[in-house]
């Protein structure tokens, strides 16, 4: 039997630091339990290179930078990317007065607006928002240098203040209208025109304002690490970049089966931040288990008794089950063949057609026969989730509990 993980005690403080730093940058699905993502970086001991395949928006870097660890972190989603460049920042004065600047120059601009390169766009926004948004997305754009801090500050304030102006409703992460003009029409309601761009700079300034203090809070603990290394990489068919040697551990989150899609749930931010209908298909496509994927060998007797009871209960879910374990049984060989010592991966038990499957199992198996062992799990009951209520499916409830467990392999 696998022993319990001992994790080292967070204190109250410096997990509400870190909690309050994503969600002052918004939503994303899925994303790692705070006080585990620190407890891990602290139980790994001295300065770590540490690597989060699926980053999401970046729990993992912001507590491992606050541990002293160098992070290394690759998502396909461009805005899950800027989203953990953001939470995992330091801030100084320099940006401070660099990000006031940018907000007094947003307030005076009266140059060329900026409108998606997407068909559906007025059918998200009304005339009125939708002029505004073109005039404040147009300054953004004109800034440029994703580089510098204070404009991807701006950028993601501003890709959430473009959501809550539009259709999209908000108890739902995916792009969804249901109650959505019933939220705009009540923030608009007895507004003129020419007060609604002074409504949304107004709700821009709150939100980047959000930010900031969470950002200085996180900066006073004086996080140790260096700023993380984040890029663009399809692991489930994609080698891993040259340079990586040296990993001391992985700690990541793989997609939970067909349980979210990253993608649907960003498409607005990602069209305003310059994305085409075109890209975002195809970042959809890339999404694991809803992209191609060649077959490949999952090294787990539960994968496979599974596949048998899955082929004759719900055969026409066969081949995302399929999928989802070859592209993950690729990416972890990708991972295996860096020879880190810890593998730590956290993952939920999804189900398919009421079929419980547990990832976190089968992917066990699986590194087994590349030589890693487990050393000890963890399990921890989800307290707060954020679902598509009013759906007619197996598992209305969604997943609820999660498993870490970390596999050692010796040298």
């Amino acid at each position: 039997m696998i022993r319990d993980c001992r994790l080292p005690k967070q204190s109250d403080d410096t997990v509400k630091i870190v909690r309050s730093v994503h969600v002052a940058v918004g939503y994303y699905p899925a994303r790692f339990p705070y006080r585990i993502a620190l407890g891990f970086m602290g139980w790994l001991g001295g300065a770590s290179r540490v690597l989060d395949p699926f980053v999401g928006s970046g729990v993992a870097c912001t507590a491992a930078r606050l541990w002293g660890h160098e992070c290394v972190g690759f998502d396909i989603n461009p805005f899950a990317r800027l989203l953990a460049r953001v939470s995992s920042s330091t801030l100084s004065s320099r940006d401070e007065e660099a990000l006031a600047r940018a907000l007094r120059g947003l307030e005076s601009y009266r140059g060329p607006g900026w409108r998606p390169r997407w068909g559906n766009v007025e059918y998200w926004h009304p005339p009125v928002v939708l002029e505004a948004l073109e005039r404040l997305w147009g300054y953004i754009h004109s800034l440029g240098d994703d580089r510098e801090l204070y404009v991807c500050i701006l950028k993601v304030a501003l890709a959430r203040v473009s959501r809550l102006f539009s259709y999209a409703d908000p108890e739902i992460p995916k792009l969804y209208r249901g109650r959505g003009l019933e939220k705009l029409e009540a923030l608009l309601h007895g507004r003129p025109p020419s007060a609604i761009e002074d409504l949304i700079v107004g709700r821009l300034r709150e939100r980047v304002s959000r930010i900031v203090r969470a950002l200085r809070e996180y900066t006073r603990l004086r996080p140790r690490g260096p700023a993380p290394r984040l890029d663009e990489l399809d692991l489930a068919r994609e080698p891993l970049p040259q340079g990586l040697a040296g990993v001391d551990a992985v700690f990541t989150s793989p997609p939970y089966l067909a349980a979210h899609e990253y993608t649907r749930s960003t498409k607005l931010e990602l069209y305003w931040l310059g994305y085409s209908d075109k890209e975002v298909r195809a970042l959809r496509n890339k999404e694991i288990p809803y992209g191609p994927v060649e077959p490949y060998r999952v090294e787990s007797p539960t994968f496979e008794r599974l596949e048998e009871d899955i082929a004759s209960r719900a055969p026409r879910l066969l081949a995302l089950y399929r999928r989802y374990f070859w592209a993950l049984a690729r990416a972890f060989d990708e991972i295996a063949r860096l020879g880190p010592p810890i593998i730590a991966l956290f993952v939920g038990p999804a189900t398919i057609a009421s079929i419980p499957v547990p990832i976190h199992a089968i992917l066990a198996e699986h590194l087994s026969t590349r030589g890693y062992t487990p050393l000890c799990r963890s399990v921890s009951a989800i307290r707060a989730r954020k679902l598509f209520r009013r759906r007619n499916n197996s598992n209305p409830n969604g997943i609820q509990e999660e498993t870490l467990i970390i596999l050692s392999r010796k040298p």
